[in-house]
């Protein structure tokens, strides 16, 4: 039975004659129920897409708008009722000045509170009369809404403005200095300061946007070095790390009981007072020893339990870089991922901002214009729908890149005994084609789980901020075993669902029976799972650290060309980080392609191995590789060197390995 209690068409797992038993697909397509149900969740957001672009307009966020609802450097048609100072021309006004934060910079960032805003041709460059600035700038208004709502000050004088984002900012607010001092600064000085920091690190990076690019293409350089260095290092890598986590372990370990010998006055020492009055303000130093040298223990058991299987994960980390650079085409999905994942995350921003500019003008009494949420539209019933679709459109094109992947490799795995090898430069068009006609209701199915809970993460982070400050320890307590509840909950389902996309693209079956199948494998071969998710999880995450530390490297080193010595922080941190953050994506999107292949090739041993024999049916797997393999059905290990099992295939590695096979037939 598939998901849903549907029919399941069985699929043949053992073949006959004495051949060695190929997985055979169920060409037809699965779960077409949620395919369905993922197809009416796009037209129902594009419809909410549609009602926020009609009803929205985050122009008034972009360009800033004035205190009679004009928007500025923008031409405005719209006149509202009972404001006669709306409806105006404000094109070549395009910079908006509040005039509380010009008459008393000490103030907040913010236009409530009976603050004016206007919008200016240009910021005033030097000391000028407010009065003076309204008459240049075209406002015709009563001499009490000028001295009441505007010119509220004693004199009435603007200082210097300097231009940042099309927001007119005080240039004292720009001495950053003022949030280190501790005497006559207030907390709306600081705030004050910190807004303007953000505008500086926003104009930087828009500065900075070419330098950026430079960076990303470094990092996708780096990223394919590091994969190459991964396939050629391996053994010396994962040694050093194991090495590294028991050293590791028990130096920390070691070092914490040591700092509680001193705390206690068991052992007198200076060295690590500072270590011990920090974590003894915070009385966790006991709790924090007796933590880690339980994660000790348990890393060290689990080190010494899975020794035997570390070869293993060493042999795996061979065939999937033979399968990766075998099917060089494979490293070119992630490049359709991340533009897809860059288009649904730009519609979410889009559509987001949209949501929340549905506003309407509200007139107070002295004809000035505030924006309120439409009570006609509820911000929440479309933003809740709006996140959820695109949580589910994320993780449906994640899902798309792991079956896609995990096909051309399965593919790979038992096809590689033939002589002709007609994919290999185009591995991932035949598991498209699947994809589109068979696998798409199940990807559906599985990314829908995924969403789900998500979505209730979100809800309930957004129900932690609400309460932040209110709840007693009893609810903020549950709610952070809630929340940790929850995040444990979508990395199992996430894994799971991993494994079952791959049984899904070696068999077409439905997911949940692709799921089934690939939990019956997994529990088989626990031991084996165990030191392949460490060791290989970890390896690969090292991967990922190394092109973002070298990023960082190279990012120092060029914005300090470009920039110069002078350059402060802020002008060239935003852009670093930005640079560090895309590398770290990048990097991920390619180690996942290497992840996603030793998974797959790991599946398709043990389903090897259970579905053949090695005498009159031959495993398809290479000899190295099965010697260390457990036999799910007896679990004995084959160490039998000098005869080991019959393969089907044999490596053979040519002077033409990039373009062609790397196994031969015999």
């Amino acid at each position: 039975m598939g998901c849903c209690e549907s029919k399941e068409t069985p699929i043949q797992r053992i073949s006959q004659n004495g051949k060695p038993a190929v997985p055979i697909r169920a060409k037809r397509p699965k779960d077409l129920l949620f395919l369905i149900l993922y197809i009416a969740m796009l037209g129902g957001m594009g419809y909410i897409a549609f009602i926020c672009i009609k009803n929205g307009d985050p122009s008034r966020y972009l360009h800033g708008v004035d205190s009679w609802g004009n928007i500025c450097g923008k031409k405005n048609n719209e006149i509202i009722p009972g404001v006669n100072t709306s409806g105006l021309d404000r094109s070549n006004y395009t910079y908006e000045l509040n005039m509380r934060l010009a008459l008393d910079p000490s103030s907040l960032l913010k236009t409530g509170s009976g603050a004016a805003v206007l919008c200016v041709k240009e910021c005033p460059a030097k000391l000028i009369q407010c009065k003076q600035l309204l008459s240049d700038n075209t406002y015709n208004l009563s001499m009490n809404v000028i001295n009441e709502r505007i010119c509220t000050m004693p004199y009435g004088w603007i200082p210097a403005h300097t231009h940042i984002f099309n927001r007119c900012v005080p240039l004292q607010l720009l001495q950053v200095s003022c949030i280190n001092q501790t005497n006559g600064t207030s907390s709306a000085q600081q705030n004050s300061a910190v807004s303007v920091i953000a505008h500086q690190m926003v104009t930087s990076v828009v500065n900075n946007w070419t330098n950026i690019v430079y960076m990303v293409l470094i990092s996708l350089g780096i990223s394919l070095l590091m994969i190459v260095l991964l396939q050629i290092f391996n053994r010396v890598i994962v040694v050093l790390i194991v090495i590294l986590a028991g050293i590791g372990s028990v130096a920390a370990t070691s070092y914490l009981w040591y700092c509680y010998a001193v705390s206690t006055g068991f052992i007198n020492s200076t060295d690590v007072e500072n270590t011990v009055n920090a974590v003894r303000d915070f009385q966790y130093l006991l709790p924090l020893c007796i933590a880690v040298t339980v994660a000790t223990l348990i890393i060290l058991i689990l080190l010494v339990w899975v020794r035997k299987s570390l070869c293993l994960v060493v042999k795996l980390f061979d065939e999937a870089s033979l399968a990766v650079f075998n099917m060089p085409g494979v490293l070119l999905q992630p490049f359709i991922t991340l533009t897809s994942i860059l288009v649904v995350l730009t519609y979410f921003l889009i559509v987001s901002a949209y949501i929340f500019s549905i506003e309407v003008p509200k007139v107070d009494i002295s004809g000035m214009v505030s924006f309120v949420q439409n009570p006609d539209l509820s911000t929440t019933a479309l933003i809740a729908p709006h996140i959820f679709g695109c949580l589910w459109m994320m993780e449906f094109v994640s899902g798309c890149q792991q079956v896609i992947i995990a096909e051309a490799v399965s593919s790979w795995f038992f096809n590689q005994r033939q002589k002709t090898c007609k994919y290999d430069m185009c591995p991932t068009l035949r598991p498209t084609l699947h994809l589109i006609l068979f696998n798409l209701g199940s990807v559906a199915l599985g990314s829908l789980v995924i969403a789900i809970v998500q979505f209730f993460r979100v809800i309930l982070a957004y129900i932690q901020r609400q309460l932040r400050g209110k709840e007693s320890k009893t609810v903020r307590f549950v709610l952070k075993c809630m929340a940790c509840c929850l995040a444990c909950f979508e990395k199992v389902l996430k894994y799971i669902s991993r494994n079952a996309y791959i049984c899904v693209a070696m068999y077409g079956d439905s997911f949940c029976t692709g799921a089934k199948h690939a939990v019956s494998l997994l529990i088989k071969n626990a031991q084996n799972v165990l030191a392949l998710n460490c060791v290989s999880g970890f390896c690969l995450f090292l991967g990922k650290v190394s092109v973002v530390v070298l990023t960082a490297f190279v990012g120092v080193a060029w914005f300090t060309a470009k920039l110069g010595t002078r350059a402060s922080a802020v002008d060239y941190g935003a852009p670093l980080t930005i640079s560090c953050f895309c590398s770290f994506v990048i990097a991920s999107a390619f180690f996942n392609v290497y992840s996603m292949a030793i998974d797959t090739i790991f599946l398709c041993f043990c389903d090897d191995q259970e579905r053949n024999n090695g005498s009159d049916r031959p495993y398809f797997s290479s000899v190295a590789l099965q010697k260390y393999m457990t036999r799910p059905p007896g679990g004995k290990t084959k160490k039998n060197k000098k005869t080991p099992a019959k393969s089907a295939r044999t490596r053979s590695i040519h002077p033409g390995w990039w373009l062609g096979s790397g196994y031969k037939s015999k």
